[in-house]
């Protein structure tokens, strides 16, 4: 379902917007240049000096990230150009979920380099959200995946119908009416299929769980992750808007001082770092599990191997952090 890009205006937009002054608006966009060019200097020299601290465990994370790269790469060409694999569904999809996983540790890696680890470690609840399922398929037949895909059908009316209730406010053309009966079609096909309890939230794990509902815990629960619990919960913090959002931050977690960040920090890489590099080994390694053979086995044991180094790295690089005291950056105002 491709979206529009563009966002109109609305109801919300207020009355000065649409009345300010064309000169005002010309100087303040003649400015624009001017205003951020300063900014533009003082994160860049910042963005040197955060890499210098943390240039190991931050390099580390990055060939540990091509290595997952090029395994899921040679799995992925060997399911597509070779007879050895008949066509699975299964294979298919752990393949795109590993791609996924991958994508979003090289996200973490671009939020780090900048310095917004409570962002970085956002991202890494993505990436422990894409293991979990991974492991889950990975470890069951391809019926399970095929209702992993067909689940799509229940999400795109859902989110059709929405779409349509509040396109005219967006500025966007609505869904015709001939998509919507379409999907419509599609749905009721997946409930004749499946059932009524397919519908429901992660309908297509109700079967194997032999649960009428399935949340995410569930899963989890079932390919033995649980442990990530507290990782997750506090990755959570930063995703959602609850009173615990604007509480502690990684970012300021070695300052001394109670200030409102809002920008970049050289503070707090350890967790996102070290939680990206675990979940995306695990990840990994369910998929070689699809496609086992005896070099990906050697290549697992490099995998941890890095990974302790890793450990062994943040571990410096925070020493030296704490050493520098009062030179520790971060762009935000005293409380």
């Amino acid at each position: 379902m491709r979206m529009p890009i563009l966002i109109g205006g609305s109801q919300r937009t207020p009355t000065k917007c649409s009345t300010s002054s064309p000169v005002n608006l010309r100087r303040m966009d003649s400015k624009q240049r001017e205003f951020v060019e300063g900014i533009y200097s003082e994160l860049a020299g910042f963005h040197k000096r955060l890499f210098n601290t943390w240039r190991a465990p931050l390099t580390r994370l990055d060939s540990l990230i091509a290595m997952c790269m090029e395994i899921g790469s040679e799995i992925n060409a060997e399911y597509r150009s070779s007879k050895k694999y008949s066509p699975s569904t299964r294979r298919n999809i752990t393949i795109k979920l590993h791609t996924r996983a991958v994508q979003i540790a090289n996200e973490v890696s671009c939020l780090l380099k900048g310095g917004l680890a409570d962002g970085a470690m956002a991202r890494w609840r993505s990436l422990h959200e894409t293991t979990v399922i991974l492991a889950f398929l990975g470890r069951h037949d391809d019926a399970l995946s095929s209702r992993f895909v067909d689940f799509q059908a229940i999400t795109r009316l859902k989110a059709a119908t929405e779409y349509n209730e509040h396109h005219g406010s967006l500025g966007f053309e609505s869904f015709d009416q001939s998509t919507l009966a379409q999907f419509q079609k599609e749905r009721d096909a997946m409930l004749e299929k499946y059932g009524q309890q397919f519908k429901s939230e992660n309908g297509w794990a109700a079967d194997v769980l032999k649960q009428k509902r399935v949340t995410f815990k569930d899963i989890e629960n079932f390919v033995d992750m649980s442990y990530l619990r507290p990782q997750y919960g506090f990755a959570s913090k930063n995703v959602h808007s609850g009173v615990d959002s604007i509480g502690f931050k990684l970012a300021l977690s070695m300052s001394s001082q109670e200030t409102l960040l809002a920008g970049p920090s050289n503070e707090g890489l350890i967790e996102p770092i070290q939680c990206t590099s675990y979940s995306l080994i695990i990840a990994t390694c369910e998929l070689i599990d699809t496609a086992a053979h005896d070099e990906r086995s050697i290549m697992e044991g490099v995998l941890w191997r890095w990974h302790e180094k890793i450990k062994a790295e943040l571990i410096e690089a925070e020493a030296a952090l704490r050493q520098l005291g009062g030179n520790i950056n971060h762009q935000g105002h005293p409380e």
